[in-house]
């Protein structure tokens, strides 16, 4: 009766013990898998950051551009102004 009470036991053991195998398993490719979605995640936002970086610079430099243009205009709006006066002094 004995050895069949710890067989019983050895057997409900080895039936646990084989369970929680398959739940470590199971665990272990759940981590890999969320591992793996992570680090492409994490690629992805690095990727996506040097591309607003990027984004970033070339609005700074448009910015710069469009300011200088405008100045540009303004400089040549003057220059007309004047020599439409100086003209105009002229015909009269």
């Amino acid at each position: 009766e004995l050895a069949e009470l710890y067989e019983g036991i050895i057997a409900r053991q080895a039936r646990d013990l084989e369970i929680l195998r398959e739940k470590c398993e199971t665990s272990n490719r759940l981590f890999t898998n969320t591992e793996m979605a992570f680090s492409d995640l994490y690629l992805k936002y690095q990727k996506s950051r040097e591309i607003i970086e990027v984004y970033k610079e070339n609005e700074d430099k448009l910015l710069y551009n469009i300011e200088s243009t405008e100045d540009q205009i303004e400089k040549m709006n003057g220059k007309y102004e004047a020599m439409h006066a100086y003209v105009e002094d002229q015909i009269h």
